[in-house]
């Protein structure tokens, strides 16, 4: 019988090679579990540590919110309520009071000229150190300045008004130039006082096409304009109040007396002030302004507006209505020598006084400012006493910037804040500039109207300057037409002329006729005959007019003398008993003065050391480019304001859509600027001048972990 062969593949497993198998599987097993258990691990520590990252967070979070309170409290509190220097370390508990972590606080205060005050808050738990995590929140107090202009009146800005920042105005809004950012208003719709008929909306413009009138109730459609507003416009927006614009004018003045510059009333129109890029200032006192009267129906008449009313023009105050007064409104300071002088301030010259460190300029009178600053921050107020009641105001003629002018870095920074205007005057640079955050807290900021409510004429010939009189440069109490009229006078006496100084010395002031060498010789003199001394009347009296020896009582007696006494006047023998006998022969030495006085009372003093003036020259009114003209003064052609601008009454530089000056591309202006460009300085907003008046409130300005 044959035998069958077994292959290979044929053959019967061994025993144990299946244990190898599930062995192997099982190792795989557990190893993959391992690995996931400890992924699981890893996964939960991660969680875990993201949980308390986030707690950490939420703590950091919670130490900033804690210093807003704090700071919306106590404004001006950096150190926590310590009076001491940080860090601030806080405890955090949790809902059942139990301590779970801290928050760690670390505050710079503002950098001079800001108030941006930077809070660092670090949070992490106690258990877990590693968990901290930090917060920085920057917070700012806003000035007024973060609106290019914000008004609590009715505005109008005109054609040819480009805007490069926010408007605001509690009034409503009527604007038909450029703006580049958001104009809003608090009304809905109002009264437009330069348009006749129905409510218009509270932000509306003229500009063809016209904004259709708004229904009565809100809301409504607002028209897109996008060639007007290109930032839109907003209507019943949030009211501003007024009152937190206006200064601490009562503070300014105490920081000024402390290590400021304050000017006491000047005694005359003013004082000019002209900042300096060496930075100094020179001060001048203002004693008379110049202007520019027109003729109506042969009388010369000045320019005027209501004291109630900027747009009520006047000549006299009976054409206001009642209680109002009619303003000259020149406002420029005049040409001629000496209508301003320099004067002694803290025992020094005026000119060329040092800015103060503090940057405080307090003027308790009207005020000019002009000039340039490099590198200085300066807050110039203009306020008369009793500071809640007083009226003063800032005028502006002439340019007033930073250096370079427009300078962005923030570096140079002026206030100017008025208890009443802040106005342009007549004779103002065609091209002005005023790099400055102007206040008016109780009037407007603008330029008054000189248009043709007064006259329609531009013919030179219906204007003149005034003072139309001249004056002396050095006597500028004298008055002249020529330099003639300033020579050959005394100095100290010019009523008293001269050729030589010593024709104006040794005489009486009070009596220039009377030769004197001393004071005592202006004294104790008979009236009629300066010759004769006296202490009282009786000695004035009863002597011959021509020989103060003689005494009489009538007038014949002055005929003749006693022959024993030639002082004894007679007219017969009987005058002259015992002391011999009338001698008629006698020349005449009459009349006898029975009614004279005695000059007791000083007409001097005397005048000793008077010099003779025999070369000085007349100064007449000049406008500023040295000309005898000023009608075309009305007109101006453009006015940059580089800064902010808040008014308490309407604002307004200029008044268009007459037809007396081309502004070109067929606009006509009557009075004012034809352009004005109203920059927005975005600096200002958080470093406002110094110690002007914010919101009061904090806002946050940057959030961001580090």
């Amino acid at each position: 019988m044959k035998r069958s062969r077994v292959h290979d593949d044929q053959r019967v497993p061994r025993p144990g090679s299946m244990l190898v198998s599930i062995l192997v599987v099982t190792g795989l097993f557990v190893t993959l579990g391992m690995l996931a258990l400890q992924f699981i691990i890893t996964q939960n520590a991660a969680s875990k540590f993201r949980v308390e990252r986030e707690r950490a967070f939420q703590i950091a979070e919670a130490g900033v919110e804690y210093y807003r309170w704090h700071l919306a409290h106590v404004s001006d509190d950096f150190q926590d309520g310590t009076g001491a220097a940080g860090p601030y370390v806080h405890e955090y508990r949790d809902a059942t009071g139990n301590v779970i972590g801290t928050f760690t606080l670390d505050i710079t205060p503002p950098p001079s000229g800001s108030t941006v005050v930077t809070i660092r808050s670090t949070g992490q738990l106690t258990n877990r150190p590693a968990s901290a995590r930090t917060v920085i929140m920057r917070q700012g107090i806003p000035s007024f300045t973060k609106w290019a202009v914000v008004a609590n009146a009715d505005m109008r800005f005109g054609e040819g008004t480009e805007v490069f920042g926010p408007i605001h105005s509690n009034g409503g809004i009527r604007f038909d130039g450029l703006a580049h950012n958001l104009i809003t208003s608090y009304q809905y719709r109002y009264d437009d006082p330069d348009h006749t008929g129905s409510d218009e909306l509270g932000v509306h413009t003229h500009v063809a096409p016209i904004d259709p009138i708004p229904p009565a109730t809100p809301p409504a459609t607002i028209p897109s304009r996008p060639d007007v507003f290109e930032a839109g416009r907003e209507v019943q927006a949030d009211y501003v109040d007024f009152t937190n614009i206006t200064a601490d004018l009562l503070g300014l003045q105490t920081k000024a007396i402390a290590s400021g510059i304050r000017l006491l009333p000047s005694g005359g129109q003013g004082y000019h002030l002209t900042l300096r890029a060496d930075g100094k200032v020179d001060m001048r006192i203002v004693n008379a302004q110049l202007r520019c009267q027109y003729n109506s129906s042969g009388t010369w008449r000045d320019y005027g507006y209501c004291s109630n009313d900027f747009n009520d023009t006047c000549t006299q105050s009976s054409q206001c209505s009642t209680g109002a007064t009619c303003i000259q409104s020149s406002h420029s300071i005049g040409t001629r020598a000496n209508d301003e002088v320099a004067f002694t301030y803290n025992g020094v010259s005026s000119l060329g006084v040092d800015l103060p460190a503090n940057g405080i300029i307090f003027v308790e009178d009207d005020l000019w400012i002009d000039g340039v600053i490099d590198n200085a921050r300066v807050t110039v107020v203009a306020a008369r006493e009793p500071l809640a009641s007083g009226r003063a105001n800032i005028y502006l003629t002439k340019d007033l910037t930073y250096t370079p002018i427009g300078d962005t870095s923030g570096s140079d920074v002026i206030g100017l804040i008025a208890q009443d205007n802040v106005l342009v005057g007549f004779f103002s640079e065609d091209d002005l500039r005023i790099d400055a955050a102007l206040i008016a807290q109780n009037g407007r900021v603008g330029r008054p109207f000189y248009g043709s409510s007064f006259t329609t004429s531009t013919n030179n010939a219906n204007f003149q300057l005034y003072p139309t009189g001249g004056i002396c440069v050095g006597n500028p109490s004298r008055s002249c037409s020529d330099s003639g009229d300033c020579t050959n006078y005394c100095q100290a006496t010019p009523s008293v002329n001269c050729t030589t100084d010593g024709q104006c010395n040794n005489y009486c002031t009070g009596d220039t006729d009377r030769a004197c060498t001393a004071n005592g010789d202006c004294v104790n003199y008979c009236n009629a005959n300066p010759s004769r001394s006296c202490t009282t009347n009786t000695q004035c009296r009863n002597y011959c007019q021509n020989d103060p020896t003689r005494s009489c009582t009538t007038n014949a007696r002055c005929n003749g003398w006693c022959t024993l006494d030639h002082t004894r006047g007679c007219s017969q023998n009987s005058h002259c008993s015992g002391v011999g006998s009338c001698d008629l022969g006698a020349p005449n030495v009459g009349p006898c003065v029975t009614t004279d006085t005695c000059v007791t009372s000083s007409t001097g003093p005397c005048k000793t050391g008077d010099t003779c003036v025999t070369s000085d020259t007349c100064t007449q009114s000049t406008n500023p480019n040295g000309g005898a003209t000023c009608q075309e003064y009305r007109k101006r052609t453009q006015l940059t304001n580089f800064g902010a601008i808040a008014t308490n009454q309407r604002y307004g530089f200029a008044w268009t859509g007459y037809d007396l000056f081309s502004c070109g591309g067929g606009d006509y202006n009557n009075s004012g600027y034809c352009l004005r460009d109203l920059i927005f300085d975005a600096n200002l907003s958080y470093a406002p001048p110094p110690d002007f008046p914010t919101t009061g409130q904090y806002e946050t300005l940057s959030w961001e972990e580090q």
